[in-house]
């Protein structure tokens, strides 16, 4: 007679025991979280409150500098990624002045775009009201 495996269990007992630590770290992990996220935002929603000037400059500096941080990092990565490949200092520049301006003309075409699409919206449903107000005076 084969030993029954641990999947083949039927009683609710064996399936209880197998449930209660996955359950438990479950449960831990919630209030591990809770707490840690209660000392992390309590002082910054404080400072938030009673400070709100200092705390917007401060968030609106921290964004930019981030954001400057960001976009030196990638183009220090793509200079270094050239330079390694053999490209000359003319090449490098030419690459980093015309990939901003293709992605800007991409920009501008999808502004465009969302702008006749918006205006096209209006006037179809500007022009739905009308039709149904007349719609409903001949009725």
């Amino acid at each position: 007679m084969q030993k029954e495996s641990q999947y083949e269990r039927t009683g609710s007992r064996e399936r209880m025991k197998e449930l209660l630590p996955l359950a438990g770290f479950t449960v831990l992990a919630a209030v591990v979280a809770t707490v840690v996220m209660d000392i992390i935002i309590y002082p910054v929603a404080a400072f938030a409150i009673n400070f709100k000037n200092a705390f917007n400059l401060f968030i609106k500096y921290t964004t930019w500098s981030v954001i400057v941080i960001f976009i030196v990092y990638l183009v220090s990565r793509r200079v270094y990624k050239l330079k390694k490949d053999g490209f000359s200092a003319a090449n490098i520049a030419r690459y980093l002045l015309k990939r901003p301006l293709y992605y800007l003309a991409i920009f501008f075409f999808l502004l465009a775009v969302s702008a006749v699409l918006i205006s096209a919206i209006y006037v179809i449903l500007g022009n739905n009201y009308y039709l149904l107000y007349k719609i409903s005076n001949s009725i």
